[in-house]
C-alpha cells in the first residue's frame, strides 16, 4: 500500500495485525491500497469512514468539505451514528463524492480518472471552475489573500492547466484571457472587472450632403 500526501496534509497511521487504520486530519492524499483480506483498510475523516480492500482513490478534506474520488476498485462510505456506521454510498471507478462536514452527501458525480490527483504530477486542472475556488486551490501551496470587486467577478469560470508552483504566471495570464483587472500588493490580490467601452454610431445618424 502506498499513500501520497499533498502539501500541508496531516494523517495518523495505525497498523495492527488484522487491520490498517488511518485518521485523516487535514489536507489531501492519494491512496493506492494493496488488496489484503486479512487486513481491512479504513480511513476516518470526522464522522465519515472509508473502507476498502484493494483500490486507488483520492481523499480531500478542505474548506469544511470532504471529497472522495475513485480511480480504481470499490470504496464503501459510511457515516457514524450512535457509535455505529451506516453505509451512505458505494463508490466505483470514476465516482466523485462530496460530503459536508457532518458527512451529509452534497453531490455524487462522474469524473475521468485522468483528472484525479493531478497535483501528484505538479499541476492543477480547472474546468469552468469559479475564480474564487481556483484561488482557494492555489492557496494550498501559496499564501494568498484574495478579494473581489463583486460576486460575479468571484464566479468567473476558469479553464486550463496550471503548474502548482507558478501562481504568478497564472495571475499574469488571467487578464489576457478574461475581462479581469488585477491589483497586487505583496500577497494581497484584488480582482476587478475590466470594462472595455465601445461606441457604435448608428448609420441613421449620418446625413447625405
Amino acid at each position: 500500500t502506498k499513500i501520497v500526501l499533498d502539501k500541508n496534509s496531516d494523517i495518523e497511521v495505525n497498523y495492527f495485525k488484522n487491520k490498517r487504520e488511518i485518521k485523516f486530519n487535514e489536507g489531501r492524499a492519494m491512496f493506492y491500497v494493496a488488496k489484503d483480506k486479512t487486513k481491512v483498510f479504513t480511513i476516518k475523516v470526522n464522522d465519515t469512514q472509508i473502507k476498502v480492500l484493494g483500490t486507488a482513490f483520492e481523499v480531500d478534506k478542505f474548506d469544511k468539505k470532504i471529497s472522495i474520488k475513485v480511480k480504481e476498485g470499490l470504496v464503501k462510505i459510511s457515516k457514524e451514528n450512535n457509535n455505529k456506521y451506516e453505509t451512505i454510498a458505494l463508490l466505483k471507478k470514476e465516482d466523485s463524492l462530496l460530503l459536508d462536514e457532518n458527512s451529509n452527501i452534497l453531490s455524487l458525480n462522474k469524473i475521468q480518472t485522468n483528472k484525479i490527483a493531478n497535483w501528484e504530477e505538479g499541476y492543477i486542472l480547472f474546468n469552468n471552475t469559479p475564480l474564487q475556488e481556483a484561488i482557494k486551490q492555489f492557496s494550498r501551496y501559496n499564501k494568498i489573500e484574495a478579494s473581489f470587486e463583486n460576486y460575479d467577478i468571484s464566479q468567473t469560470a476558469i479553464t486550463g492547466k496550471f503548474q502548482l508552483n507558478e501562481f504568478d504566471s497564472f495571475i499574469k495570464a488571467l487578464p489576457k484571457i478574461y475581462a479581469l483587472k488585477i491589483e497586487k500588493k505583496n500577497k494581497k490580490i484584488k480582482f476587478f472587472e475590466n470594462w472595455c467601452l465601445i461606441f457604435f454610431i448608428h448609420p441613421s445618424y449620418y446625413r447625405k450632403e
